[in-house]
């Protein structure tokens, strides 16, 4: 698994990757605008001696370190020696293509070498032919626009050439997609017609020989979901066999672990499984696997004498109806609970009998539905194998056999999920209602793990020989104590972790004591109270008045924002100020706006507090209105703090703080994105000077010119520094 080198072969690449990094190296060379960082050298000799002699290495990376380059050539010098590949894992699509067409290149031409780099996607990314060709003779199911876009979905498939939803251009509705992208439990392989055309398995040779593979986190843990079953040595996952990770923006890990692993239901996710067995045409009779089923039997079918027939058209459609309808049922005894805590969620505990879900009624409609799909499941494992012994006469026998026994086993895991969160009383698990969707009518049933350490080390860490972690943002006051402890990076008493722990922060380069103003307003109201939406607006045009626009304004609330938007954009127009908010259009446009020219202002809430780059004049300040602390009352985090406080720790110092510390890291990092970048951070809430924690958020900044005062002496500040 792991070469131990020796420390002559350790010196001589130590050696070369310091000449790479030199002031008169090959980086150099190949750059025109090259700086010699020394904190990246620090960084690279880190993460290549990680590689070397394994462990777990964690780097917090200050913003223009070029952190990518300082794991990305270490890795790669690792690569010639070992002939191994490269794991990269993101959070974002910014940083893969960030990675994939800047960095990449660059560490080709300096280390002479035309290795192969791929940024592997998941099966949903990609159009299935066959599905295509299949939905495209079921057009009378969907509605015009939705024929519109499979149209055009026909037309591109022909061109593309990675055929992939990014390669698209325009975003087709969500089921339109559904209905056409390729899945892994769907799929024959090498039996379908269209396996030599096949854009995934085109992507999956590609893997194969590529050297460095960018994922992202999610499809990482898609990855384990397969090794937890197959073992982590398997070569049937989607990820070649590895043992080596570079996990940037790690900081995210904690919520993708948690995502997931966890579980949801919903009465959407029932009906498009539904749809997938049949669905009835308005002209063209019945779609989905059962329409398929039933147009290879021809019209002479006979339900009296052929079985497969008679469950074609009398019981597989009768029983997804009353399927479809008691699940509506269901999911609508559950909607008035999520109203009752006011936000729109409730916890359901499955240790109390008295927890309103177990009512009598409700417990009915559970019952009823569960016995409708335990029906359902019966009947198309009929299916399966009425259609098994007949697969050899048609020429999709394989290929409707793979969707009849994959719809099958999706109906049996539908199921048992909903038997899981009904019961909620799995350890180590919250359980809770939510509501989605326009007008929120749609009623989500989730559970989450409390702690996803223990998971991480015994299906992931565990198997490694290097771990590598790397952010502009992950320690709270100088320590890493949370993202240790979160992530399970240190071995328990029975489950290992690679050894040793090593920890760097790599300040900035930057000059954030000339590049920016942090004014912390004394006067304004702290959070919660009435006067806070007319207090900030009113704070926001004076900060206009002298920014001309070129400002974000991050909100941890959307309610908020739509409270402040809706006082600000007539104030904001009479400056002749655009006032752009998140929500209205897609976050790509609303920043080529905010770029454009015109004066602009950016009110945005999650999204916008980080992967979001707009360097130069355009963004001169950034007002974060709120310290992000987490909600309370949100289910993970109140099952996490209940949890930490039964063990007798402190939540707020070794949870709640750190997250919010790290979130607000981010948020203050949209201002300085070069050496040359100047600005204002704005922080509008008082506590952050008058309770005792609000020294480890301005520890946790970077050293700039501070003012703090009442609103007239920070906007003073600001008009000098503008």
């Amino acid at each position: 698994m792991q070469q131990r080198y020796s420390p002559t072969v350790d010196e001589e690449v130590l050696t070369k990757l310091r000449s790479l990094f030199s002031p008169e190296g090959e980086l150099a060379a190949q750059f025109s605008d090259w700086e010699h960082r020394p904190g990246q050298l620090v960084m690279a000799q880190q993460v290549l001696q990680c590689y070397l002699q394994g462990g777990t290495t964690l780097i917090e990376a200050g913003t223009g370190t070029g952190k990518s380059l300082a794991y990305l050539i270490p890795a790669l010098l690792w690569s010639q020696l070992s002939g191994e590949k490269v794991i990269i894992s993101t959070n974002t699509i910014t940083l893969q293509e960030q990675l994939l067409h800047n960095d990449i290149p660059l560490a080709r031409r300096a280390l002479n070498w035309d290795f192969s780099a791929c940024l592997v996607k998941g099966w949903s990314n990609y159009v299935c032919l066959l599905k295509l060709r299949q939905t495209g003779t079921e057009l009378d199911l969907f509605q015009r626009e939705q024929i519109t876009q499979l149209d055009r979905i026909l037309t591109w498939a022909e061109v593309t050439e990675d055929g992939t939803l990014a390669d698209l251009d325009f975003a087709p509705d969500e089921d339109i997609w559904e209905s056409v992208c390729a899945e892994s439990d769907l799929c024959t392989r090498g039996q379908c017609p269209y396996y030599s055309r096949c854009f995934y398995f085109a992507a999956r040779r590609k893997i194969r020989d590529a050297t460095v593979l960018l994922v992202n986190h999610h499809l990482l843990f898609a990855d384990l979901a397969v090794r937890r079953v197959l073992g982590f040595d398997t070569d049937r996952a989607i990820l070649p066999r590895y043992y080596h990770v570079i996990f940037d923006e790690a900081h995210h890990l904690e919520d993708v672990a948690t995502n997931y692993l966890g579980v949801e239901q919903s009465s959407l996710g029932l009906t498009r499984m539904l749809r997938r067995i049949h669905r009835s045409g308005r002209r063209t009779g019945s779609g989905g696997l059962v329409g398929r089923l039933l147009r290879l039997l021809g019209q002479g079918a006979d339900g009296e004498d052929d079985p497969l027939a008679r469950l074609l058209q009398w019981e597989i459609p009768a029983t997804v109806r009353q399927v479809r309808e008691l699940g509506h049922g269901f999911f609508q005894q559950l909607h008035p609970l999520c109203l009752l805590s006011g936000e729109g969620t409730f916890v359901v505990d499955g240790s109390s009998p008295t927890n309103p879900i177990y009512d009598e009624t409700v417990f009915d409609a559970y019952s009823r539905l569960q016995q409708g799909l335990v029906a359902l499941s019966r009947y198309l494992k009929q299916v399966v194998e009425e259609v098994d012994s007949r697969k050899d006469e048609w020429e999709e026998g394989e290929t409707l056999h793979a969707q009849a026994k994959a719809l099958a086993n999706r109906v049996v895991q539908y199921q048992k999920n909903l038997e899981f969160l009904y019961n909620a009383d799995a350890d180590n698990y919250v359980f809770w209602l939510e509501t989605m969707g326009r007008g929120h009518r749609v009623v989500r049933f989730c559970a989450a793990p409390i702690v996803v350490a223990q998971q991480l080390r015994e299906n992931l860490l565990q198997y490694l020989v290097s771990v590598i972690c790397t952010s502009a943002t992950l320690t709270a006051g100088g320590r890493f104590d949370y993202l240790i402890d979160s992530l399970g990076l240190v071995a328990s008493e029975d489950i290992p972790a690679p050894e040793p722990l090593t920890t760097a922060v790599i300040e900035s380069p930057y000059d954030y004591k000339q590049q920016v103003l942090l004014g912390l307003p004394q006067d304004l109201p702290e959070p919660g109270s009435s006067k806070v939406v007319p207090e900030l607006t009113s704070f926001l045009l004076d900060v206009l008045n002298y920014t001309k626009g070129k400002t974000f304004v991050l909100f941890t609330s959307h309610r908020m924002l739509e409270e402040v938007a809706q006082r600000l954009r007539g104030l904001a127009k009479g400056l002749g100020i655009s006032l752009l908010c998140q929500g209205q259009a897609p976050r790509r446009a609303l920043l080529e706006e905010f770029t454009s020219g015109e004066p602009a202002v950016l009110l945005g809430t999650d999204s916008f507090w980080e992967g979001v780059d707009v360097p130069g004049d355009a963004l001169s300040c950034v007002v974060i209105v709120k310290l992000p602390f987490k909600v309370p009352t949100e289910p993970v985090t109140e099952a996490r703090i209940e949890a930490m406080e039964r063990q007798g720790r402190n939540s707020f110092r070794e949870y709640v703080l750190p997250h919010a510390v790290i979130k607000l890291k981010q948020g203050f990092g949209r201002l300085v994105r070069t050496k040359t970048d100047r600005g204002v951070v704005l922080i509008c809430d008082p506590r952050i000077m008058t309770k005792a924690y609000g020294r480890v958020f301005i520890q946790s900044l970077p050293e700039c010119t501070l003012i703090q005062g009442s609103r007239s002496e920070v906007m003073d500040g600001v008009r000098r520094w503008i």
